[in-house]
Parts: structure tokens; sequence; C-alpha cells
């Protein structure tokens, strides 16, 4: 199944938080989990899910369960969910009845003189949102709690950008989105100052995922469009110019 329904979102949390200030509160051993019921009708979704989609495979993904501010540290109350149970709750419309979402991030990355935002189309073979506009960003995986929160949040980005970053890289949303199975930090970072940087020049990134790559969008030209295929990070930053 290949989700192209208008996505909606909304906002948890706002502000300016550096990368830094952000800390686990690790319990791998919680996972997100349906009623037992649920088990066969899941296994045969997944089935026939890898009929369509035979290069995904069922990894274990962040769940956010919680957060809260102490000390001026955010702090991430994660465990994990199967990749299998998120699909098909987004499916049927399931909404989690603990905890938030799927934990996933995306990028607003801005040219050294904030003029031009970092943007592409979505694959048309991808199961998420096919040729949707939208910025660098992806879901973390288990294994992200291995390293500290902004390393991990950054994982995904740097995957996808082959590009150097300023080092203070900012968290500000958090949004609760795709029929609330999931939630999106969205990060916003700039680019390093060198003289090799032009607008007219398009960043690489993966086929499967891409179409055409990556391309830089004045901010001018991405306050004048239409939201109608544009992604929730995307279009909360549009809002906000």
């Amino acid at each position: 199944m290949i989700f192209k329904e208008k996505p909606q979102f909304k906002s948890l949390w706002e502000g300016n938080l550096l990368l830094n200030n952000i800390e686990w509160i690790r319990s791998p051993s919680l996972e997100y989990l349906l009623p037992k019921n649920y088990d066969i009708s899941i296994k045969e979704f997944w089935k026939n899910h890898l009929k369509e989609f035979p290069n995904d495979y069922d990894g274990k993904l962040l769940f956010l369960f919680d957060f809260y501010f102490k000390d001026e540290i955010l702090y991430l109350e994660v465990g994990i969910i199967q990749f299998s149970t998120v699909i098909y709750m987004v499916s049927n419309k399931i909404k989690p009845v603990s905890g938030i979402g799927m934990l996933g991030v995306q990028c607003i990355i801005l040219s050294p003189d904030n003029k031009y935002i970092l943007v592409g189309n979505r694959s048309n073979k991808n199961i998420y949102y096919p040729r949707y506009m939208t910025i660098p960003g992806g879901m973390l995986e288990n294994h992200d709690l291995n390293r500290n929160p902004k390393e991990a949040l950054l994982r995904e980005i740097y995957e996808e950008v082959g590009i150097s970053l300023c080092k203070d890289i900012f968290l500000i949303s958090i949004l609760k989105g795709w029929n609330e199975v999931s939630v999106t930090f969205l990060l916003r970072a700039k680019v390093k100052k060198n003289n090799d940087f032009s607008p007219d020049k398009t960043i690489l990134a993966e086929k499967d995922e891409w179409e055409n790559n990556l391309n830089w969008m004045s901010l001018k030209k991405l306050k004048k469009l239409s939201n109608k295929q544009l992604l929730d990070g995307l279009i909360y930053y549009q809002s906000k110019l």
C-alpha cells in the first residue's frame, strides 16, 4: 500500500533548542505492541506488503513514549516498535493508545546566506508520499541508541546529504503526523560558508529515495508554493516565512 493522502500534522512543541541539549532515557526493552489478537493480521499484512515492496525489512525503529524538560535539557523516553507494526497501524488508521509515535527526523538545511533551502521530491517508488516535495530526513532505528541524540538525529541527514553543516544545529519543532502514528523532530541547520556554494548546484541523492536528486530553492519561491504537494516539515517551515 502506498500512502498518498494529504498528510496531516500538529506541533507538540516549538522552540530553538541546540541538539547538544537533548538526552536519551533508554528503554530498549520497552516495545510498543498491539494486542495479541492483531498478531496474525500483522503477519499476513506484512507478507502481502513484501510482495509490493520486497526490499523493505521489518527493522526495530525507535518509538517515543514521552519527552520532558528539566534544567534546560530535553529528555526523550524511547523504546522500540517494529516497522511492520507501524505500516499496519497507518494502513488501518490505528492510533497509539500510549506514547507518542515512531520517531523520525527532518532537517531544514539553509544556504550560508539564509536565502535558499535544500528540497527534493520523493521517488515515485517510495511507499511514503511518492513525488511529494520535502526536506532530507528519515526514521531512527534501535542502533541509534548507541549514539548520543545529536549524532542519532543527524545520521539520517548526513546519509542523504553529503555536505558540511555548521556546528550549531537546532530542534525547532516536534510534529505529530502520519495518521498520528509517527512523530517528527524538525531540525534547522546551515551549510558552512565556502566559495563553492551555488544555488544552481544539484546535490546528489539516493535514487531509490529521491527523484532528480536534491536542489536549492529560494525562500521567496517556497513562500509562494501551494502546500498541496509538500510534506509536514516543509509545510510547517513555509508557514513561518
